[in-house]
């Protein structure tokens, strides 16, 4: 998101880099303290905040993005020493359990219905 709101001022700031200079020349003033100066070349302000906002934000997203990678190592560290851990405490001879054997039936010795 950080991204796509970068890219966007950095197209703004070419699109009003571009637009003063030919708004300038369109008429002819380019005094910024004359009143007929135009009004959208008196953005250029806006663009310099822009500018400076920009770099803030890659800035930010640098450090977001150092922050996430520590994170990340972290998170891979601790699941390994977890899973070492778990199979050093286990032991050896535990298995899935297995069915006893079948109980071995042994005849009555009265017949039917002793």
């Amino acid at each position: 998101m950080l991204g796509t709101m970068i890219s966007d001022f950095e197209t703004m700031i070419a699109d009003l880099d571009g637009h003063i200079p030919t708004e300038e020349n369109r008429t002819r003033i380019e005094d910024t303290a004359r009143p007929a100066y135009s009004t959208l070349a008196k953005r250029r302000p806006r663009g310099v905040r822009t500018c400076s906002s920009v770099a803030h934000m890659k800035l930010r997203l640098e450090v977001a993005k150092r922050e996430l990678d520590e994170v990340a190592m972290q998170f891979r560290v601790s699941n390994r020493c977890r899973t070492a851990r778990h199979h050093q405490q286990r032991p050896l001879a535990q298995h899935p359990k297995q069915a006893p054997p079948a109980a071995s039936v042994q005849p009555s010795s009265g017949g039917i219905g002793a």
